[in-house]
């Protein structure tokens, strides 16, 4: 695969999205792709990941602040996974997790 590697989407996101971003902090690298993983490749297309990590809205709602992902020393995330459970009842677990997040 070598050289097309970053073309696949999913990688490529995580570049783009993860570890550009966190440069130089491979822990915080670190604990947002695992966070990418659990659910299922940051959700479908995405968009879960965005909606904890910046606030973007998905099935039309906001991501409260209190339920953002905290940085890897910065908080508890219970809010956030409670937050997630609850858009999975009220829209359904596909509308929050892809694969098998």
């Amino acid at each position: 695969l070598g050289g097309i590697v970053p073309f696949v989407a999913d990688v490529r996101t995580v570049i783009e999205e993860v570890l550009l971003p966190f440069h130089g902090n491979l822990p915080e690298q670190l604990w947002r792709v695992m966070l990418v993983v659990w659910l299922g490749g940051g959700g479908p297309g995405f968009r879960t990941y965005r909606h904890v990590a910046a606030g973007a809205p998905m099935c039309g709602e906001a991501c409260p602040a209190e339920a953002r992902l905290p940085g890897l020393r910065g908080g508890d995330v219970a809010p956030m996974f409670d937050h997630l459970r609850g858009l999975a009842e009220r829209h359904g677990r596909c509308a929050v997790l892809s694969g098998d997040g």
